[in-house]
Protein backbone atom coordinates (compact mmCIF):
# COMPACT_ATOMS: atom_id res chain seq x y z
CA UNK A 1 0.00 0.00 0.00
CA UNK A 2 2.98 2.37 1.19
CA UNK A 3 4.32 1.92 -2.33
CA UNK A 4 1.28 2.31 -3.99
CA UNK A 5 0.91 5.53 -2.27
CA UNK A 6 4.14 6.86 -3.32
CA UNK A 7 4.37 5.52 -7.12
CA UNK A 8 0.63 7.58 -6.71
CA UNK A 9 2.37 10.95 -5.96
CA UNK A 10 5.44 10.46 -8.11
CA UNK A 11 3.19 10.02 -10.78
CA UNK A 12 1.04 13.47 -9.60
CA UNK A 13 4.12 15.06 -9.80
CA UNK A 14 5.48 14.15 -13.52
CA UNK A 15 2.09 15.34 -14.78
CA UNK A 16 2.41 18.84 -12.77
CA UNK A 17 5.38 19.21 -14.13
CA UNK A 18 4.37 18.13 -17.49
CA UNK A 19 1.66 20.48 -17.32
CA UNK A 20 2.74 23.46 -15.78
CA UNK A 21 5.83 23.50 -18.33
CA UNK A 22 3.05 23.31 -21.00
CA UNK A 23 1.43 26.38 -19.18
CA UNK A 24 4.60 28.10 -19.28
CA UNK A 25 5.47 27.08 -22.80
CA UNK A 26 1.83 28.08 -24.28
CA UNK A 27 1.99 31.94 -21.85
CA UNK A 28 5.60 32.35 -23.73
CA UNK A 29 3.91 31.94 -26.86
CA UNK A 30 1.21 33.89 -26.11
CA UNK A 31 3.55 36.61 -24.96
CA UNK A 32 5.25 36.41 -28.60
CA UNK A 33 2.05 36.16 -30.76
CA UNK A 34 -0.22 38.18 -29.22
CA UNK A 35 -2.49 40.76 -30.73
CA UNK A 36 -0.97 43.82 -32.31
CA UNK A 37 -2.61 46.08 -29.67
CA UNK A 38 -1.83 44.52 -26.95
CA UNK A 39 1.77 43.78 -27.80
CA UNK A 40 1.54 47.77 -27.41
CA UNK A 41 0.71 48.24 -24.15
CA UNK A 42 3.52 48.50 -21.64
CA UNK A 43 3.59 50.25 -18.68
CA UNK A 44 3.18 53.83 -18.37
CA UNK A 45 3.61 54.62 -14.82
CA UNK A 46 7.40 53.46 -14.49
CA UNK A 47 8.92 54.65 -11.27
CA UNK A 48 12.21 54.61 -9.98
CA UNK A 49 13.52 51.41 -8.46
CA UNK A 50 14.78 53.32 -5.83
CA UNK A 51 10.79 54.78 -4.91
CA UNK A 52 10.59 54.07 -0.95
CA UNK A 53 7.34 51.79 -1.09
CA UNK A 54 5.62 54.10 1.26
CA UNK A 55 5.50 56.38 -2.02
CA UNK A 56 3.41 54.66 -3.16
CA UNK A 57 -0.36 55.48 -4.45
CA UNK A 58 -3.34 54.13 -3.92
CA UNK A 59 -5.00 55.72 -7.10
CA UNK A 60 -2.86 56.07 -10.16
CA UNK A 61 1.05 56.52 -10.57
CA UNK A 62 1.74 52.78 -10.09
CA UNK A 63 5.21 51.89 -9.62
CA UNK A 64 5.45 48.13 -11.07
CA UNK A 65 5.82 46.45 -7.75
CA UNK A 66 3.06 47.89 -6.42
CA UNK A 67 0.47 46.37 -3.63
CA UNK A 68 -2.08 49.13 -4.53
CA UNK A 69 -4.95 47.22 -5.89
CA UNK A 70 -5.93 44.52 -2.98
CA UNK A 71 -6.53 48.10 -1.09
CA UNK A 72 -9.89 48.01 -2.64
CA UNK A 73 -10.06 44.70 -4.75
CA UNK A 74 -10.50 40.65 -3.97
CA UNK A 75 -8.45 38.57 -5.95
CA UNK A 76 -10.98 35.75 -6.71
CA UNK A 77 -14.20 36.59 -4.33
CA UNK A 78 -16.53 39.19 -3.63
CA UNK A 79 -19.89 39.91 -3.00
CA UNK A 80 -19.50 42.81 -5.57
CA UNK A 81 -19.49 42.62 -9.53
CA UNK A 82 -15.96 44.63 -9.98
CA UNK A 83 -14.10 42.11 -7.14
CA UNK A 84 -14.46 45.19 -4.73
CA UNK A 85 -13.52 44.47 -1.24
CA UNK A 86 -17.36 46.20 0.06
CA UNK A 87 -20.73 45.81 -1.34
CA UNK A 88 -20.89 48.65 -4.47
CA UNK A 89 -18.39 51.24 -5.42
CA UNK A 90 -19.87 54.18 -2.54
CA UNK A 91 -19.61 51.47 0.51
CA UNK A 92 -15.94 50.62 -0.93
CA UNK A 93 -14.80 53.99 -1.44
CA UNK A 94 -16.28 55.25 2.09
CA UNK A 95 -14.58 52.30 3.72
CA UNK A 96 -11.21 54.46 3.47
CA UNK A 97 -12.94 58.25 2.91
CA UNK A 98 -14.62 58.32 5.97
CA UNK A 99 -11.40 59.01 7.62
CA UNK A 100 -10.58 55.51 8.92
CA UNK A 101 -7.62 55.12 6.18
CA UNK A 102 -7.77 57.44 3.56
CA UNK A 103 -5.98 61.14 3.46
CA UNK A 104 -9.60 62.92 2.97
CA UNK A 105 -12.56 62.29 4.97
CA UNK A 106 -15.65 62.81 2.76
CA UNK A 107 -17.71 63.43 5.57
CA UNK A 108 -15.83 66.56 6.96
CA UNK A 109 -16.61 70.30 5.62
CA UNK A 110 -14.25 70.74 2.94
CA UNK A 111 -14.35 73.04 0.08
CA UNK A 112 -16.21 70.12 -2.06
CA UNK A 113 -19.00 70.59 0.89
CA UNK A 114 -19.75 67.44 2.49
CA UNK A 115 -21.49 64.16 2.42
CA UNK A 116 -22.92 64.14 5.95
CA UNK A 117 -25.88 67.09 6.93
CA UNK A 118 -26.37 67.87 10.52
CA UNK A 119 -30.19 67.32 11.91
CA UNK A 120 -32.40 70.06 11.26
CA UNK A 121 -29.65 71.58 8.91
CA UNK A 122 -31.29 71.04 5.75
CA UNK A 123 -28.74 69.29 4.27
CA UNK A 124 -28.40 68.42 0.81
CA UNK A 125 -26.17 65.96 -1.19
CA UNK A 126 -25.01 64.43 -4.60
CA UNK A 127 -26.79 60.59 -3.88
CA UNK A 128 -23.78 58.80 -5.05
CA UNK A 129 -24.38 55.61 -3.34
CA UNK A 130 -25.89 54.40 -6.39
CA UNK A 131 -29.55 54.53 -5.83
CA UNK A 132 -29.60 56.83 -8.61
CA UNK A 133 -28.87 56.87 -12.73
CA UNK A 134 -27.27 59.79 -14.13
CA UNK A 135 -30.02 60.32 -16.30
CA UNK A 136 -31.65 62.21 -12.82
CA UNK A 137 -29.66 64.67 -13.05
CA UNK A 138 -31.22 68.12 -13.12
CA UNK A 139 -30.42 70.16 -16.32
CA UNK A 140 -29.39 66.67 -18.49
CA UNK A 141 -31.14 64.25 -20.67
CA UNK A 142 -34.51 64.04 -18.64
CA UNK A 143 -35.36 67.38 -20.16
CA UNK A 144 -35.66 65.62 -23.76
CA UNK A 145 -37.96 63.40 -22.07
CA UNK A 146 -36.48 60.13 -23.92
CA UNK A 147 -37.15 56.58 -23.63
CA UNK A 148 -34.19 54.40 -22.16
CA UNK A 149 -33.37 53.17 -25.98
CA UNK A 150 -33.12 56.44 -27.27
CA UNK A 151 -31.21 57.83 -24.54
CA UNK A 152 -28.29 55.01 -24.92
CA UNK A 153 -28.51 55.87 -28.73
CA UNK A 154 -27.59 59.11 -28.00
CA UNK A 155 -24.44 58.34 -26.23
CA UNK A 156 -23.38 58.95 -22.42
CA UNK A 157 -23.94 56.66 -19.59
CA UNK A 158 -27.21 58.10 -18.58
CA UNK A 159 -28.77 54.96 -17.64
CA UNK A 160 -26.05 53.84 -14.97
CA UNK A 161 -26.29 54.29 -11.05
CA UNK A 162 -24.67 57.58 -9.99
CA UNK A 163 -21.98 57.28 -7.76
CA UNK A 164 -18.20 58.18 -6.28
CA UNK A 165 -16.73 57.02 -9.18
CA UNK A 166 -19.26 59.04 -11.73
CA UNK A 167 -16.99 62.20 -10.90
CA UNK A 168 -13.93 60.24 -10.13
CA UNK A 169 -11.26 58.12 -11.51
CA UNK A 170 -10.30 55.94 -8.93
CA UNK A 171 -7.47 54.57 -11.22
CA UNK A 172 -5.83 57.39 -12.30
CA UNK A 173 -7.00 60.95 -14.16
CA UNK A 174 -5.41 63.71 -15.80
CA UNK A 175 -7.42 66.05 -13.55
CA UNK A 176 -6.39 67.32 -9.94
CA UNK A 177 -8.38 65.22 -7.41
CA UNK A 178 -8.78 62.18 -9.66
CA UNK A 179 -11.95 64.39 -11.54
CA UNK A 180 -12.83 61.49 -13.94
CA UNK A 181 -11.02 61.98 -17.60
CA UNK A 182 -14.44 60.76 -19.37
CA UNK A 183 -17.53 61.43 -17.01
CA UNK A 184 -20.74 59.68 -18.04
CA UNK A 185 -19.02 58.50 -21.00
CA UNK A 186 -18.88 61.95 -22.49
CA UNK A 187 -15.57 62.25 -24.25
CA UNK A 188 -16.79 59.49 -26.28
CA UNK A 189 -20.07 61.12 -26.99
CA UNK A 190 -20.80 63.09 -29.98
CA UNK A 191 -20.86 66.92 -29.49
CA UNK A 192 -24.06 67.48 -31.04
CA UNK A 193 -25.38 65.57 -27.60
CA UNK A 194 -23.36 67.59 -25.21
CA UNK A 195 -20.35 65.38 -25.24
CA UNK A 196 -16.45 66.30 -25.74
CA UNK A 197 -16.27 64.47 -29.19
CA UNK A 198 -15.27 65.30 -32.56
CA UNK A 199 -16.55 63.41 -34.99
CA UNK A 200 -15.70 62.67 -39.00
CA UNK A 201 -13.33 66.38 -38.77
CA UNK A 202 -11.35 66.97 -42.04
CA UNK A 203 -7.45 66.54 -42.21
CA UNK A 204 -5.64 69.64 -44.19
CA UNK A 205 -1.98 69.33 -44.79
CA UNK A 206 0.35 71.69 -43.45
CA UNK A 207 0.92 74.84 -45.30
CA UNK A 208 2.22 78.61 -44.63
CA UNK A 209 -1.35 80.18 -44.90
CA UNK A 210 -3.42 77.37 -43.04
CA UNK A 211 -3.61 78.49 -39.50
CA UNK A 212 -5.66 81.85 -40.29
CA UNK A 213 -7.72 81.31 -43.23
CA UNK A 214 -11.12 80.06 -42.09
CA UNK A 215 -11.03 75.71 -43.99
CA UNK A 216 -14.56 74.09 -43.06
CA UNK A 217 -18.08 75.73 -42.13
CA UNK A 218 -18.47 74.84 -38.64
CA UNK A 219 -21.91 72.80 -39.82
CA UNK A 220 -19.69 70.58 -41.28
CA UNK A 221 -19.90 66.85 -39.85
CA UNK A 222 -18.57 67.69 -36.49
CA UNK A 223 -20.46 70.03 -35.72
CA UNK A 224 -17.90 72.65 -34.45
CA UNK A 225 -14.86 74.40 -36.05
CA UNK A 226 -12.02 71.56 -35.97
CA UNK A 227 -9.73 70.40 -38.42
CA UNK A 228 -6.85 68.07 -37.93
CA UNK A 229 -4.05 69.40 -39.44
CA UNK A 230 -0.92 66.49 -41.21
CA UNK A 231 2.84 68.29 -41.28
CA UNK A 232 6.07 67.81 -39.83
CA UNK A 233 6.48 68.52 -35.81
CA UNK A 234 8.50 71.58 -36.69
CA UNK A 235 5.46 72.51 -39.10
CA UNK A 236 2.80 72.07 -35.91
CA UNK A 237 5.36 73.37 -32.98
CA UNK A 238 5.45 70.10 -31.73
CA UNK A 239 8.95 69.26 -29.22
CA UNK A 240 8.79 65.79 -28.99
CA UNK A 241 12.76 63.51 -29.15
CA UNK A 242 10.69 60.45 -30.25
CA UNK A 243 9.60 62.04 -33.60
CA UNK A 244 11.67 61.74 -36.27
CA UNK A 245 12.36 65.37 -38.62
CA UNK A 246 10.65 63.81 -41.47
CA UNK A 247 7.90 61.67 -39.52
CA UNK A 248 4.03 62.82 -40.39
CA UNK A 249 2.70 64.23 -37.56
CA UNK A 250 -1.63 65.17 -37.04
CA UNK A 251 -3.05 67.35 -34.29
CA UNK A 252 -5.98 68.41 -33.16
CA UNK A 253 -7.11 72.63 -34.42
CA UNK A 254 -9.67 74.48 -33.08
CA UNK A 255 -11.05 78.26 -34.71
CA UNK A 256 -11.13 80.95 -31.64
CA UNK A 257 -10.52 84.50 -31.12
CA UNK A 258 -7.46 85.23 -28.63
CA UNK A 259 -6.52 88.57 -28.14
CA UNK A 260 -8.74 90.12 -30.99
CA UNK A 261 -7.39 87.47 -33.44
CA UNK A 262 -8.57 84.77 -35.19
CA UNK A 263 -6.74 81.74 -35.83
CA UNK A 264 -6.79 77.85 -36.12
CA UNK A 265 -4.64 76.81 -32.68
CA UNK A 266 -3.49 73.44 -31.84
CA UNK A 267 -5.19 71.62 -28.93
CA UNK A 268 -2.90 69.77 -26.42
CA UNK A 269 -5.97 68.86 -24.71
CA UNK A 270 -5.19 64.54 -24.33
CA UNK A 271 -7.14 62.12 -27.02
CA UNK A 272 -9.00 59.10 -25.17
CA UNK A 273 -7.64 55.36 -25.54
CA UNK A 274 -10.52 52.95 -25.15
CA UNK A 275 -12.37 50.66 -27.03
CA UNK A 276 -15.95 49.45 -27.66
CA UNK A 277 -17.10 46.39 -29.09
CA UNK A 278 -20.30 45.42 -31.52
CA UNK A 279 -20.85 45.03 -34.83
CA UNK A 280 -17.09 45.69 -35.13
CA UNK A 281 -14.31 47.09 -32.68
CA UNK A 282 -14.04 50.57 -32.52
CA UNK A 283 -11.63 52.93 -30.80
CA UNK A 284 -12.75 55.66 -29.39
CA UNK A 285 -9.72 57.54 -31.28
CA UNK A 286 -9.41 56.31 -34.65
CA UNK A 287 -8.47 58.21 -38.72
CA UNK A 288 -10.58 56.82 -41.88
CA UNK A 289 -9.23 56.82 -45.42
CA UNK A 290 -12.67 57.63 -46.88
CA UNK A 291 -15.13 60.26 -46.36
CA UNK A 292 -17.46 57.93 -44.03
CA UNK A 293 -16.19 54.62 -42.26
CA UNK A 294 -15.85 51.40 -43.97
CA UNK A 295 -14.63 48.95 -42.01
CA UNK A 296 -14.25 46.41 -44.36
CA UNK A 297 -11.65 43.62 -42.96
CA UNK A 298 -8.81 42.99 -45.50
CA UNK A 299 -6.47 39.74 -45.52
CA UNK A 300 -4.78 40.56 -42.54
CA UNK A 301 -7.99 40.90 -40.19
CA UNK A 302 -7.50 44.43 -39.76
CA UNK A 303 -9.71 47.12 -40.99
CA UNK A 304 -8.15 48.60 -44.39
CA UNK A 305 -9.55 51.89 -44.41
CA UNK A 306 -8.97 52.41 -40.43
CA UNK A 307 -6.28 53.60 -38.72
CA UNK A 308 -6.20 52.83 -34.92
CA UNK A 309 -4.32 51.83 -32.11
CA UNK A 310 -4.15 48.36 -33.76
CA UNK A 311 -1.75 49.58 -36.33
CA UNK A 312 2.14 48.76 -35.37
CA UNK A 313 3.27 51.67 -37.61
CA UNK A 314 1.33 54.84 -35.71
CA UNK A 315 2.34 55.94 -32.56
CA UNK A 316 -0.72 57.45 -30.75
CA UNK A 317 0.27 60.17 -28.01
CA UNK A 318 -2.97 60.03 -25.99
CA UNK A 319 -1.77 62.22 -23.60
CA UNK A 320 -0.37 64.83 -25.33
CA UNK A 321 -3.38 65.38 -28.31
CA UNK A 322 -1.44 63.73 -31.47
CA UNK A 323 -0.21 60.59 -33.73
CA UNK A 324 2.83 59.77 -35.03
CA UNK A 325 4.49 57.38 -38.05
CA UNK A 326 7.75 57.24 -39.78
CA UNK A 327 5.66 55.30 -42.79
CA UNK A 328 3.02 56.71 -44.95
CA UNK A 329 -0.12 55.47 -43.45
CA UNK A 330 -1.22 58.95 -42.31
CA UNK A 331 -0.81 60.20 -45.78
CA UNK A 332 -3.91 58.49 -46.82
CA UNK A 333 -5.89 59.53 -43.95
CA UNK A 334 -8.61 62.14 -44.58
CA UNK A 335 -10.97 62.33 -41.48
CA UNK A 336 -10.60 61.46 -37.86
CA UNK A 337 -12.63 60.92 -34.70
CA UNK A 338 -11.09 62.50 -31.92
CA UNK A 339 -12.35 61.72 -28.33
CA UNK A 340 -11.30 64.39 -25.77
CA UNK A 341 -10.44 63.82 -22.16
CA UNK A 342 -11.81 66.19 -19.58
CA UNK A 343 -9.55 68.20 -17.42
CA UNK A 344 -9.84 69.78 -14.58
CA UNK A 345 -6.90 71.48 -12.71
CA UNK A 346 -6.73 73.31 -9.59
CA UNK A 347 -4.35 75.53 -7.50
CA UNK A 348 -3.47 73.45 -4.75
CA UNK A 349 -1.45 74.39 -1.62
CA UNK A 350 0.62 71.95 0.61
CA UNK A 351 -0.98 72.19 4.24
CA UNK A 352 0.20 68.57 5.55
CA UNK A 353 1.52 65.18 5.06
CA UNK A 354 0.06 61.52 4.95
CA UNK A 355 3.27 59.30 5.32
CA UNK A 356 5.12 61.00 2.35
CA UNK A 357 2.16 61.83 0.28
CA UNK A 358 1.03 65.72 0.46
CA UNK A 359 -1.98 66.88 1.61
CA UNK A 360 -3.24 69.62 -0.36
CA UNK A 361 -6.01 72.41 -0.01
CA UNK A 362 -7.72 74.39 -2.87
CA UNK A 363 -7.03 77.96 -3.32
CA UNK A 364 -10.57 78.43 -4.77
CA UNK A 365 -9.86 81.85 -6.28
CA UNK A 366 -7.99 80.77 -8.90
CA UNK A 367 -11.17 79.27 -9.71
CA UNK A 368 -13.15 82.43 -10.82
CA UNK A 369 -9.68 84.02 -12.21
CA UNK A 370 -8.45 85.58 -8.53
CA UNK A 371 -4.70 85.51 -7.73
CA UNK A 372 -3.06 82.26 -7.82
CA UNK A 373 -1.22 81.49 -4.41
CA UNK A 374 2.43 82.36 -4.38
CA UNK A 375 2.84 78.79 -2.37
CA UNK A 376 0.71 76.83 -4.57
CA UNK A 377 0.91 74.36 -7.58
CA UNK A 378 -0.57 76.69 -10.15
CA UNK A 379 2.35 79.23 -10.50
CA UNK A 380 4.86 77.03 -12.09
CA UNK A 381 2.77 74.92 -13.64
CA UNK A 382 2.84 75.30 -17.27
CA UNK A 383 -0.74 73.49 -18.17
CA UNK A 384 -2.57 76.32 -16.53
CA UNK A 385 -2.73 79.35 -18.49
CA UNK A 386 -1.78 82.43 -16.46
CA UNK A 387 -1.82 86.15 -17.09
CA UNK A 388 -0.49 89.19 -15.19
CA UNK A 389 -2.62 91.76 -13.95
CA UNK A 390 -1.66 96.09 -14.27
CA UNK A 391 -0.92 95.87 -10.78
CA UNK A 392 1.63 92.56 -11.54
CA UNK A 393 -1.08 89.57 -9.91
CA UNK A 394 -0.55 86.22 -11.46
CA UNK A 395 -3.97 85.61 -11.98
CA UNK A 396 -5.29 81.75 -13.45
CA UNK A 397 -7.31 81.36 -16.88
CA UNK A 398 -9.62 78.98 -17.60
CA UNK A 399 -9.77 76.92 -14.55
CA UNK A 400 -13.69 77.86 -13.88
CA UNK A 401 -14.87 77.63 -17.40
CA UNK A 402 -13.08 73.78 -17.14
CA UNK A 403 -14.91 73.25 -14.20
CA UNK A 404 -17.65 74.00 -15.27
CA UNK A 405 -17.49 72.12 -18.61
CA UNK A 406 -16.61 68.83 -16.08
CA UNK A 407 -20.07 69.58 -14.54
CA UNK A 408 -21.92 69.71 -17.57
CA UNK A 409 -20.68 65.98 -18.40
CA UNK A 410 -23.98 65.59 -16.40
CA UNK A 411 -25.87 68.82 -15.99
CA UNK A 412 -25.12 68.95 -19.68
CA UNK A 413 -27.84 72.37 -20.38
CA UNK A 414 -26.62 74.03 -17.89
CA UNK A 415 -23.48 75.05 -19.43
CA UNK A 416 -24.95 78.14 -21.11
CA UNK A 417 -24.72 81.69 -20.95
CA UNK A 418 -27.39 84.04 -19.79
CA UNK A 419 -29.88 85.74 -21.90
CA UNK A 420 -29.74 83.31 -24.82
CA UNK A 421 -31.98 79.97 -25.38
CA UNK A 422 -29.17 77.04 -25.44
CA UNK A 423 -29.67 73.65 -24.71
CA UNK A 424 -28.87 69.93 -25.74
CA UNK A 425 -32.11 68.38 -24.45
CA UNK A 426 -34.17 71.48 -23.65
CA UNK A 427 -33.55 74.08 -26.14
CA UNK A 428 -36.65 76.66 -24.72
CA UNK A 429 -35.67 77.71 -21.46
CA UNK A 430 -33.05 80.54 -21.01
CA UNK A 431 -29.44 79.79 -18.37
CA UNK A 432 -27.46 81.23 -16.25
CA UNK A 433 -24.58 81.82 -17.32
CA UNK A 434 -21.82 79.27 -16.44
CA UNK A 435 -19.02 79.80 -19.20
CA UNK A 436 -16.81 81.94 -17.65
CA UNK A 437 -14.42 81.52 -15.29
CA UNK A 438 -15.96 83.85 -13.19
CA UNK A 439 -19.70 82.32 -12.95
CA UNK A 440 -19.01 78.54 -12.96
CA UNK A 441 -20.57 75.77 -11.14
CA UNK A 442 -18.91 75.61 -7.90
CA UNK A 443 -19.08 79.51 -7.04
CA UNK A 444 -22.43 78.97 -6.31
CA UNK A 445 -22.58 75.24 -5.67
CA UNK A 446 -20.30 72.28 -3.49
CA UNK A 447 -19.87 69.49 -5.65
CA UNK A 448 -20.74 67.25 -2.61
CA UNK A 449 -23.20 68.45 -0.24
CA UNK A 450 -24.45 71.05 1.49
CA UNK A 451 -25.64 72.43 5.52
CA UNK A 452 -26.14 74.99 7.47
CA UNK A 453 -22.71 74.21 9.04
CA UNK A 454 -20.92 75.46 5.60
CA UNK A 455 -23.57 77.35 4.38
CA UNK A 456 -22.81 81.85 4.17
CA UNK A 457 -24.72 85.38 4.03
CA UNK A 458 -23.86 87.69 0.80
CA UNK A 459 -21.03 89.08 2.86
CA UNK A 460 -19.38 85.38 3.26
CA UNK A 461 -20.42 85.24 7.10
CA UNK A 462 -20.08 81.82 8.41
CA UNK A 463 -21.75 80.63 12.33
CA UNK A 464 -18.42 81.02 13.78
CA UNK A 465 -18.31 84.71 12.21
CA UNK A 466 -21.85 85.86 13.20
CA UNK A 467 -21.14 84.52 16.51
CA UNK A 468 -18.17 86.90 16.73
CA UNK A 469 -19.40 89.89 14.67
CA UNK A 470 -22.94 90.03 15.75
CA UNK A 471 -22.53 88.03 19.56
CA UNK A 472 -25.19 85.98 18.50
CA UNK A 473 -25.22 82.68 20.30
CA UNK A 474 -24.81 79.46 18.33
CA UNK A 475 -28.30 78.66 17.82
CA UNK A 476 -29.00 81.88 16.85
CA UNK A 477 -26.20 82.14 14.03
CA UNK A 478 -27.88 78.76 12.55
CA UNK A 479 -31.39 80.16 13.07
CA UNK A 480 -30.09 83.30 10.43
CA UNK A 481 -28.41 81.01 8.08
CA UNK A 482 -30.36 77.95 7.47
CA UNK A 483 -31.70 77.28 4.52
CA UNK A 484 -35.51 78.01 3.81
CA UNK A 485 -35.99 74.92 1.71
CA UNK A 486 -34.71 71.62 3.02
CA UNK A 487 -33.23 70.18 -0.08
CA UNK A 488 -30.89 72.94 -0.28
CA UNK A 489 -29.97 71.91 -3.68
CA UNK A 490 -26.09 72.02 -2.89
CA UNK A 491 -25.76 75.77 -2.29
CA UNK A 492 -22.65 77.56 -0.73
CA UNK A 493 -24.59 80.80 0.03
CA UNK A 494 -28.05 80.13 2.24
CA UNK A 495 -31.18 80.89 0.23
CA UNK A 496 -31.11 83.51 -2.41
CA UNK A 497 -27.95 84.90 -0.63
CA UNK A 498 -26.41 82.92 -3.26
CA UNK A 499 -27.55 85.68 -5.86
CA UNK A 500 -27.07 88.49 -3.66
CA UNK A 501 -23.63 87.65 -3.27
CA UNK A 502 -22.92 88.30 -6.53
CA UNK A 503 -25.57 90.70 -7.79
CA UNK A 504 -25.57 92.69 -4.78
CA UNK A 505 -21.88 93.87 -5.36
CA UNK A 506 -21.52 94.07 -8.88
CA UNK A 507 -24.05 97.46 -7.37
CA UNK A 508 -27.02 96.44 -9.83
CA UNK A 509 -29.14 99.72 -10.48
CA UNK A 510 -32.36 98.41 -9.65
CA UNK A 511 -30.43 97.40 -6.22
CA UNK A 512 -28.45 100.24 -5.32
CA UNK A 513 -31.26 102.92 -6.25
CA UNK A 514 -33.24 102.75 -3.58
CA UNK A 515 -32.72 104.59 0.55
CA UNK A 516 -31.52 101.24 2.09
CA UNK A 517 -28.67 100.64 0.00
CA UNK A 518 -25.40 100.19 1.48
CA UNK A 519 -23.95 103.31 -0.54
CA UNK A 520 -20.32 103.25 1.19
CA UNK A 521 -20.33 99.78 2.18
CA UNK A 522 -20.44 97.72 -1.28
CA UNK A 523 -18.34 94.92 -1.35
CA UNK A 524 -16.17 94.54 -4.82
CA UNK A 525 -15.40 90.85 -4.49
CA UNK A 526 -17.49 87.95 -4.12
CA UNK A 527 -16.41 85.87 -0.85
CA UNK A 528 -15.57 82.84 -1.89
CA UNK A 529 -12.28 81.72 0.04
CA UNK A 530 -12.41 79.09 2.83
CA UNK A 531 -9.17 79.49 4.90
CA UNK A 532 -6.77 76.78 4.30
CA UNK A 533 -6.74 75.97 8.22
CA UNK A 534 -10.47 74.74 7.33
CA UNK A 535 -9.96 72.61 4.69
CA UNK A 536 -9.44 69.64 6.56
CA UNK A 537 -10.69 66.81 4.00
CA UNK A 538 -10.59 68.24 0.18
Amino acid sequence: MKRLMIGLLFSAALIFIFFNSQILAQNKQNSTTSNKASSKLVSTNIQSLNSSASSQQTHGSYQNNTNACASCHQTHNSSSEKLLTSDGIYSTCVSCHDGTLGIYNVFLPSTAGTFQGTTGGNPSMHVASGSLTIKSAPGGISGAHLSDDQIKAKGGNWTTEFNCASCHSPHGSYSDRLLHYNPNNMGNTNLKEGGNKAVLIPIFSYSATILSKKQIDSKEASGYPFILIRGTKANLGIIDSKINDNDTVIALYEWNTVGGQDKYRRLDNPWLYGVTYGAQRTYWTQFFKTETPDFTLGSDGEYKNVIDFSDEDVHFQFNKGYIYSSGTQLNEVIRGDIAQAYVVRLDKVKISTYGDIPVYAINQSALHQGPVDPKGTALNDSSINKITTSDGTEVAVGLGKAMSKFCSACHTDYLAHSSKEVGYFNTSEYRHSTDLDQYNCVRCHFAHGTDVTLMRDARGNTIRDLMTINNWSEAESKTYLLDSNPDSALKRYTDMAVCYACHGNLATEQIYNNPYAAQDDLYKNMPDMIPYSEQTTN
